[in-house]
């Protein structure tokens, strides 16, 4: 099923919503504003990205569903963009050389 890019940023931004939501409770407990709380280093975002990459091979490899596998990776491609909200998101800049040829 191919989505355009539209339907996808508005899925991940549910994702990150939700995340958000789930997440305040707890992080509340430990007196902390949120979910969104951007003292949460850098390493501790790679840390939980990584783990949720690992769930995604793991639903793949065991035989389920792509399904499973995709929902791991929306909830990363949420992590990766609180993480790049609050530590900062570098440019691309203009590197690339590749060249097509007619």
């Amino acid at each position: 099923m191919e989505l355009t890019f539209e339907e996808v940023v508005e899925r991940v931004k549910a994702e990150r919503e939700f995340q958000d939501s789930c997440v305040s409770k707890y992080f509340a407990h430990y007196g902390k504003r949120s979910a969104l709380d951007p003292s949460r280093s850098v390493p501790a975002e790679i840390l939980m990205m990584d783990e949720y990459i690992h769930r995604a091979q793991k639903a793949w490899t065991e035989g389920k569903t792509d399904e499973e596998a995709l929902a791991a990776i929306r909830k990363v491609t949420a992590m990766g963009m609180r993480c790049l909200q609050y530590h900062g998101c570098p440019d691309r800049g203009l590197d690339c050389t590749y060249v097509i040829e007619d």
